[in-house]
């Protein structure tokens, strides 16, 4: 018997975890408490590994008044993505407003503006919003292109693979955009973050909903390899696990399909839950590919009032699918008539027509404005200038400290002369320097002037010194020299 191959498209729940990561939080600009941002970083950190957690922070943060503008919308954002795993989506509801009014405050920066609206932008989606998501998002990709912001294109480019995933459920198309945002990643000059391990995932993601299962392979190895390098990633290790087994189970290998499912699902079961959706659903396919359509049959019904309960609006949709099925195998046709009729009515409310034309357009700017190769060539580009600027302030420091060491050399060489060629108590060239100065001058003595050679001694000098003291002596001395200076012509030579 043929089942219809269960494939659940673009991942709305991970694309989000990339609105956290994609711009620093600015909670330690001037003027804002170091605890807060340590507040902040946590609940952002926990998002992928303790939900629950995250949505306690999230809460105790917002409770404080007087918050500053940067750390509202990071815990804010904190909050509706904590909501939204959890399943409580309908709690959601005024948080892009509170993001979007925080945005437009005095004391709030470019990059707090850009942050509120990519998460106003998910949320409005999740919300079914799908005109007010968009005009966020166009208004985000324009000026990320304006800045030159790259992680912000990145983020323009998931969120439209999120949009054309969830709102066309075209993952071919979703494909297009997530290569890109990976060509921009790649090139990007910085140690690995979580926003590089979302890239990566729904890259993988999209193709394992192609059923390239080779190359979906090669991506997740490449995310967990970023996965292992950060904390806090369990979320997105347990789904790849499920995506890795979900793999196996394809190819045939149903044992280690099973297994690597339920070792998923013991984490997802507690921490998250759409996670655990698609997993139970996974699970169900198994018990089908083994010929065991009623021990599929609770796990999926199981798996579909989760998503039910939790607003996960494309697991239901794929859960209904999945259970019609079950029940075409039981012979329940009327059942599987009415899931069926469920599911066509959730895809007719999918996408309206004007939401679909302002994604037209919104992909029409991301093809005109972002080419990886051109913003790849600018990176570099700057860069280069980085570099170059760089050398010219190294060369022109090494040229300072060069001419100073010259300087200072030509200065101690003339001292150290100064120091051997002078009697350092009366100032005058000592015996080696006149000798040097004598053989200098001989061989004009003979041929073109008379020269006159006179010594001149104190006496009785040793008794004076030894009646009135040496610093006497030396006084005589300075003055004697003084005084021989002062009668001497300019070109005569006294020396000691």
């Amino acid at each position: 018997m043929f089942i219809k191959p269960f494939i659940r498209r673009v991942p709305p729940a991970l694309v989000c975890l990339l609105a956290l990561s994609a711009a620093p939080v600015h909670a330690q600009r001037a003027g804002e408490g170091t605890p807060l941002a340590a507040q902040v970083e946590q609940c952002q950190a926990t998002l992928s590994s303790a939900p629950q957690t995250s949505l306690q922070l999230a809460q105790t943060l917002l409770a404080q008044p007087d918050l500053p503008t940067s750390v509202e919308i990071s815990a804010v954002g904190c909050l509706g993505f904590a909501l939204r795993q959890q399943g409580q989506l309908d709690q959601t509801a005024d948080l892009p407003a509170r993001l979007l009014a925080a945005a437009q405050r005095t004391d709030a920066s470019t990059d707090d503006r850009m942050r509120a609206q990519s998460l106003a932008a998910h949320l409005l989606l999740w919300q079914g919003k799908q005109a007010q998501a968009l005009t966020l998002v166009g208004e985000f990709l324009d000026e990320a292109v304006q800045q030159r912001d790259v992680q912000g294109q990145i983020a323009s480019l998931m969120m439209i693979s999120m949009i054309r995933g969830e709102a066309m459920g075209d993952a071919a198309g979703a494909l297009t955009y997530l290569r890109k945002a990976t060509e921009l990643t790649d090139h990007l000059r910085r140690p690995p973050s979580p926003g590089d391990l979302v890239v990566y995932y729904n890259y993988g993601y999209a193709l394992l909903l192609l059923q390239r299962y080779d190359e979906a392979a090669v991506a997740f190895k490449r995310a967990e390899a970023v996965g292992v390098r950060l904390s806090g990633q369990d979320l997105m290790m347990q789904r790849m696990a499920s995506h890795r087994a979900e793999i196996a189970r394809v190819r045939g290998e149903l044992e280690a399909a099973e297994a690597g499912l339920r070792g998923a699902l013991a984490w997802q079961a507690a921490q998250d839950p759409q996670g655990q959706v698609v997993t139970l659903q996974r699970l169900a396919l198994v018990k089908l590919d083994q010929d065991d359509v009623r021990a599929a049959k609770p796990l999926a019904e199981q798996a579909l009032a989760l998503a039910k309960r939790g607003h996960f609006e494309e697991e239901v949709r794929q859960g209904l699918e999945l259970l019609g099925d079950i029940h075409l195998l039981l012979g329940e046709r009327d059942k599987a008539v009415a899931l069926s009729r469920e599911a066509r009515q959730l895809d007719q409310r999918r996408a309206q027509d004007k939401a679909l034309a302002q994604l037209a357009q919104l992909q029409a700017t991301a093809e005109r404005s972002i080419n990886p190769t051109q913003v790849n060539a600018v990176q570099d580009l700057e860069r280069l200038r980085v570099i170059r600027n760089a050398a010219v302030v190294a060369l022109a420091l090494v040229m300072g400290v060069a001419l100073v060491m010259v300087v200072r050399l030509r200065r101690q060489r003339q001292q150290l002369t100064t120091l051997i060629s002078t009697d350092s108590l009366t100032g005058l060239p000592n015996r080696r320097e006149a000798e040097r100065l004598l053989e200098i001058e001989m061989p004009t003595f003979a041929s073109t002037r008379r020269t006159a050679l006179l010594l001149v001694e104190i006496d009785d000098f040793k008794s004076l010194n030894d009646q009135h003291g040496q610093a006497a002596g030396d006084t005589l001395l300075r003055a004697a020299a003084a005084c021989l200076r002062a009668a001497c012509d300019r070109h005569d030579v006294v020396a000691r």
